[in-house]
């Protein structure tokens, strides 16, 4: 509107709609919302949901699993290169080694162009949730999210302790100190189009694999 100030023109339209200052309070019982119990069998539900996302579910009984399970899915790629999370993550280690025994180069993930040279980007998750068989990557200024978008192929490593029911559960972790970047992948990449022709890999890995600890 020519001619009129900011402070006038939202006045208007306050005066238009009646401004209203009291807040409602919201209820603090979620139950009714809830879509996954906190008694249910939150791991088997887990991993059905991420078997029905299309990603590749790997069980391992403990950590000590995690090495020649790892090594598995490398050399059923091909995999020659890989880049890995920079956030320290409990089975960094084993991750490392096991590269090594798969005879895949780890590459240095600071490299600008290393996500895009890669077979392969692994990851640890922050937290997985059993109403969708999502795992959650988080990104900031010491950690990079290209391990888990550029490279064909995500692996990610989730331990059982890190399944949490629905959604409710991962809105409730979120803190006031949110990082840069926090993503709920549900399934690999994909788009259609108008003929709903379904292609895979188009905005990011075109397969994700889950290795779930316990």
């Amino acid at each position: 509107m020519a001619g009129v100030s900011q402070e006038e023109f939202i006045k208007t339209v306050r005066d238009a709609i009646g401004y209203r200052d009291d807040r409602l309070e919201l209820p603090k019982d979620h139950s009714a919302a809830r879509v996954v119990a906190e008694s249910e069998r939150l791991i088997e539900r887990f991993c059905a949901m991420v078997t029905d996302a299309k990603m590749k579910l790997y069980r391992v009984a403990d950590a000590s699993g995690v090495s020649a399970t790892l090594v598995q899915i490398l050399k059923s790629l091909d995999a020659h290169k890989a880049v890995v999370n920079e956030d320290p993550f409990p089975q960094h280690d084993t991750v490392v080694l096991a590269l090594r025994d798969a005879d895949c180069q780890q590459l240095d993930l600071r490299d600008r162009d290393a996500p895009f040279q890669a077979d392969v980007g692994i990851t640890g998750v922050r937290m997985a949730i059993a109403e969708t068989g999502s795992i959650v990557v988080t990104s900031g200024s010491g950690s990079r999210r290209l391990a888990s978008l550029a490279p064909p192929e995500h692996i990610a490593i989730v331990e059982k302790d890190q399944i949490v029911p629905d959604l409710l559960d991962w809105a409730a972790s979120l803190g006031p100190d949110m990082p840069a970047n926090e993503v709920l992948i549900t399934g690999p990449s994909k788009t259609a189009d108008i003929e709903m022709n379904l292609v895979m890999g188009v905005h990011g890995p075109r397969n994700v694999h889950v290795i779930l600890i316990g």
